[in-house]
């Protein structure tokens, strides 16, 4: 997917349900949710300084730590125990990302990673 998805997609969800929910939030929040929702590809672009600009086709970003939801799992128990708005729209924003990815991209996620290292898409290309 691309990043202009991975952006507007919670960013919308989020607005609606915030108006329809009477939740409050400010832009910073709103800037902070499209900030963490581009966050598990920043190992495309850490491959592509350490490749010095060269793009490898055979790269498959979706193996690396980044889009294992497990990894992003302290973040939630910091919320259970500290909720905030802030840190609220930061998960939201990661778990978006990896939804959208397991649901549209044509390889999917290793959803349950240091158990299985089965890719899981749904409605992608590949099956």
């Amino acid at each position: 997917m691309i990043v202009l998805g991975h952006i507007s997609y919670p960013s919308l969800a989020f607005i609606i349900s915030a108006k329809l929910f009477g939740i409050e939030y400010s832009m910073s929040h709103l800037l902070l949710l499209m900030l963490s929702s581009v966050l598990p590809d920043m190992d495309f672009f850490f491959h592509t300084i350490v490749r010095k600009g060269k793009y490898d086709s055979s790269f498959q970003h979706r193996k690396w730590f980044t889009h294992w939801p497990i990894f992003y799992s302290p973040l939630l128990v910091l919320l259970y125990f500290y909720p905030s708005m802030a840190l609220f729209v930061a998960c939201l924003g990661i778990y978006s990302h990896l939804a959208l990815d397991t649901l549209f991209c044509d390889d999917g996620i290793m959803v349950f990673y240091p158990f299985s290292k089965k890719f899981y898409n749904f409605f992608g290309g590949k099956f």
